[in-house]
Order: structure tokens, then sequence, then C-alpha cells
């Protein structure tokens, strides 16, 4: 409970500490430098805006974050959206938080994988698929597949939370 009303959901501003790292994400995902030069929360722009220390193109890379950052991370991108506000009063089993748990998100040595990918049956579309610790998170609100996956283009969209900001602005 303490990362989710701390640095989650149940904290009106906890999403909003996730979206500048969920910016540079959708940066290198789509090898578009605004999503980082529009963001107004916590980017580094000196170094986001660089070609020599924030490199875009490539088809691997590797971030890395503490447990409470990736809660807010992960909120921000929308990974929990299936979760409605948790009891502070009775135990929840995972079921009943729709797969929230942050023993299951954040443990210790915990790590999440964003896959893009091409799949031939689906006509060449890019996808998306989001692994965290070896277990794929259906995506909410961009029309998931019976996998998980969701269409990229539609995920962006999904995003908008990220796309303004979030409440960065009330921090």
């Amino acid at each position: 409970m303490d990362k989710w009303y701390a640095q989650g959901p149940g904290n009106y501003l906890g999403t909003s500490q996730g979206v500048g790292f969920a910016n540079e994400l959708l940066a290198r995902m789509t090898n578009d430098r605004s999503y980082v030069n529009g963001d107004m929360t916590s980017v580094n722009h000196t170094l986001d805006t660089s070609n020599v220390t924030f490199f875009l193109g490539y088809k691997v890379y590797a971030d890395f974050s503490h447990d409470n950052p990736m809660v807010s991370i992960f909120s921000a991108l929308g990974l929990f959206n299936a979760t409605g506000q948790l009891s502070n009063t009775t135990l929840e089993t995972i079921q009943e938080t729709q797969g929230y748990s942050a023993a299951h998100s954040v443990p210790f040595a915990g790590r999440a994988y964003f896959e893009k990918m091409v799949c031939k049956a689906n006509g060449m579309d890019e996808l998306i698929r989001v692994v965290m610790n070896d277990r794929v998170v259906p995506l909410v609100g961009c029309g998931a597949d019976d996998k998980g996956r969701c269409n990229f283009a539609n995920w962006l969209k999904s995003l908008t939370f990220v796309a303004e900001n979030g409440y960065w602005s009330q921090c």
C-alpha cells in the first residue's frame, strides 16, 4: 500500500513524477526527440537535447531506476489503469486488485521490458508489449489483443496523461 499511496495512483501527484522518464522512453521508442523537448516535468533538457548524451535510433536501450520511481513511471505509462483505488482497511488479493502488487511490480532487482515489435500475422503493424518481472502486463485503453499487446500508434494515443505533463504544474 505504501508504494501505491506514496508514488503511485493513490497519490494525486505520485504518477506525475514518472512523466519525464515516460517521455524519454517514448522519444527512444519513436526516434522522436519532441517528446523530451516538449516535456515540462523532470526531463534534464541539458542532457536530453544533445545527440551526444541522449541517443536515438538504436534497437535496444537500458535505463535504470529505483523501486519508488518505477512505481511512478509504470503509473504514468498506464500500467496500473485496470486497478481501482486499493483498500486502506482490507487486505486484497492480486486478483481483486486486477494484477497490482508491489511485490510483483517492484521487487528487489525488478525489471520491465517495453517491447516494440512487428508481426507478419498482424499485417506488419507495429505492436507494443510490456513484460514486468517475467509477466506480460495487459495494456489498457489501447485495444489490447489476447496476448496483452497493443497497436503501437494506439498505445501512444492512449498516453494522454504523459502528453499533458501529468499534474506537474500542480507540484
